[in-house]
């Protein structure tokens, strides 16, 4: 089992409590789009706490390569369900240290970029 969780950045005004916005983000994803170099920076990050899990099984990471999940200004990933909260712990932050809007539709909790919490 998995969790998943969404950030983009929010030049794309994306409300995940409205459904076109949420096929609008379907799209984008589908669209398999350069990544930004925002988007990059944050895989980055990310990856430089939680190794990929193409180069190491011991990692939160549920699929991989973490790069393979941007499209454009969005991404989508999953992470195993055992390490949720200890991720959740780490990605929030970080989404909103790069200025990226977060989701996590398990909670369901949205925190637009520049809100604290």
């Amino acid at each position: 089992m998995a969790a998943y969780f969404c950030c983009w950045e929010p030049h794309l005004a994306i409300d995940p409590e409205k459904d076109e916005d949420g096929d609008r983000f379907q799209a984008i994803l589908a669209e398999r789009l350069p990544p930004s170099p925002k988007m990059l920076a944050f895989v980055d990050f990310l990856l430089a706490k939680y190794p990929d899990l193409t180069e190491n099984d011991d990692t939160i990471w549920a699929d991989g390569p973490l790069k393979n999940n941007i499209s454009g200004s969005v991404i989508s990933f999953t992470v195993t369900w055992s390490s949720y909260t200890e991720a959740r712990m780490f990605i929030r932050p970080a989404a909103r240290m790069h200025g990226l809007d977060f989701y996590d539709p398990q909670a369901p909790l949205y925190v637009p970029a520049g809100v604290k919490g």
